[in-house]
């Protein structure tokens, strides 16, 4: 757990960055898309639903504006910026023909001070309409970690809108999860993110509303 964002483990991958992002206006989003397999999946009194098995291809994106974010000073050089609940700002992964879909509770954000950077990006449900298989509490999670100096896989500890605010290369750690508790049972699904692209770029509202509506 770190900063009330839930951790989803450590396991390595490969990830590179391509393209180029411009700084994201107040009307646009900042859309990060990766890709993996699934690593593990199981549960405690429930099980992953049907269709998930490992090495099944995960999509997914990360979805958020800036200017919804309320920034909290955690340290120095730590910060967690909050988003408001059932808003645009939304954390999406796919496996086959399921896909999962959360409102983006938070990002967490260190450079250098906290044994090394991490990006964590965390969500939330409580229904089960875009959330197959939840208890009663959906979790989304992605996390990116850099644990050897020199530390650059953050440039600073603003929440990131520009290509050279993150160094993905420079991730030790690329890893994702869905899961889902009812505080009895639980069940999780855990992936890696070794995408050759991961594109992140400012995105007009329009765009977005386009990238989550359904066939």
């Amino acid at each position: 757990m770190k900063n009330g964002l839930w951790n989803p483990g450590h396991i390595p991958a490969t990830i590179f960055l391509i393209g180029t992002l411009t700084t994201a206006a107040a009307n646009a989003g900042v859309v990060v898309s990766f890709s993996g397999q699934v690593t593990d999946l199981g549960g405690f009194q429930a099980s992953p639903p049907a269709g998930v098995s490992l090495g099944s291809i995960v999509n997914g994106t990360v979805v958020y504006f800036t200017a919804d974010a309320t920034e909290v000073e955690v340290g120095p050089s730590e910060r967690t910026y909050i988003f408001p609940a059932a808003s645009r700002n939304q954390i999406t992964v796919s496996i086959g023909t399921l896909m999962w879909k959360a409102d983006l509770q938070g990002i967490n954000v260190c450079d250098d001070v906290c044994d090394g950077d991490f990006l964590d990006c965390a969500g939330f449900s409580s229904v089960t309409v875009n959330f197959p298989g939840n208890l009663g509490t959906g979790f989304l999670s992605l996390e990116f970690s850099d644990a050897d100096l020199p530390y650059d896989l953050l440039i600073g500890h603003d929440l990131p809108n520009a290509a050279e605010d993150i160094r993905f290369g420079s991730a030790q750690v690329k890893a994702g999860s869905v899961s889902s508790s009812d505080g009895t049972g639980f069940w999780a699904i855990q992936f890696d993110v070794n995408s050759q692209s991961v594109p992140v770029r400012a995105s007009t509202w329009g765009e977005i509303k386009a990238l989550y509506a359904r066939p």
